[in-house]
């Protein structure tokens, strides 16, 4: 007997598709009754908790990643050639992708034309900062830290946020020497020693996770912004003012810690608690402020 004809790709790919469709509902109806059953009946972390189980159970078909190769090559290239940061992140405005964003997300092909291009040499001509011009500007950064902030802050409109000297077009360093001697940048008094020390010792003590949030969420965008020394004195004294008494303390990190013990089910509610406030899988309580530890176990407690 002749075997029977093979479906279409396509008729397969739909029916893959209902499969996927159908396990996914099933599984949400069947969540969504456990966590009723187990008590948690608040709208937000039903839904939290259900997000975190139907994830780890079931998952849609994931975006290719880079390629290795061409990540790999590209990684290279960057650290040996810093001149080639600032014509990769030109290179992405002209594509219309975010020239500061990871390019861990980006195609393989766009990765793969760059490197291309860059090795053709038919990327667009930048008139980089001769090596004199370049020294001036690190000469004067090294005698006044408050022209290191200002270049800083100036490269982020300028350059593509591409601060080294001899890696960016030579017109842009040269208006910033220009409007420096001409006096329109302000004296700002950068971080002295003593404060870097105590922003220094917050992070050690468990503070990592709010100095880097902190940094994120200052209007500059600087690529070097986890370095204390770098910041004005006033934003390490605001940080400091921030995280007194703002750290949970170890009766909140006692309670969740209970939550955990629960079972399984206390310790997915509160990992898609975390992963709901969208800044990052920091899963140990004692990584978070008070505030919101403390908001996580009222809504457990309204319950």
């Amino acid at each position: 007997m002749a075997p029977p004809p093979r479906q279409s790709a396509r008729f397969s790919s739909h029916r893959r598709g209902c499969t996927f469709v159908c396990v996914a509902l099933g599984l949400a109806l069947l969540l969504s009754a456990r966590t009723s059953s187990l008590g948690f009946t608040s709208p937000r972390l039903g839904r939290t908790a259900l997000a975190a189980e139907a994830a780890a159970t079931v998952r849609p078909p994931r975006e290719a990643k880079v390629p290795s190769e061409e990540k790999s090559k590209l990684s290279e290239l960057l650290k040996s050639d810093p001149r080639a940061i600032y014509q990769f992140r030109q290179f992405l405005v002209a594509e219309g992708t975010n020239p500061r964003g990871s390019f861990n997300q980006l195609p393989g092909a766009t990765l793969k034309l760059f490197l291309q291009m860059h090795a053709e040499g038919t990327l667009e001509h930048v008139d980089f900062a001769p090596t004199e011009l370049a020294e001036k500007l690190d000469k004067l950064r090294q005698e006044d830290e408050s022209a290191g902030w200002h270049w800083n802050k100036f490269t982020v409109h300028k350059a593509l946020g591409v601060s080294r000297a001899s890696a960016v077009p030579a017109k842009v360093v040269q208006e910033f020497l220009e409007l420096y001697e001409s006096g329109s940048f302000e004296k700002v008094e950068m971080a002295t020693d003593d404060l870097c020390a105590q922003v220094t010792e917050v992070i050690k003590k468990g503070g990592k996770f709010q100095w880097r949030n902190f940094c994120k969420l200052q209007p500059e965008q600087l690529d070097t912004t986890f370095v204390p020394k770098l910041w004005p004195a006033d934003r390490l004294v605001s940080f400091l003012a921030k995280m007194q008494g703002e750290m949970a303390t170890a009766e909140l990190i006692a309670e969740v810690q209970a939550v955990q013990k629960r079972g399984q089910d206390g310790k997915e509610l509160w990992l898609a608690f975390v992963e709901a406030q969208g800044l990052g899988k920091v899963y140990d309580p004692k990584f978070w402020p008070a505030e919101t530890v403390q908001r996580f176990l009222d809504e457990i407690q309204r319950e």
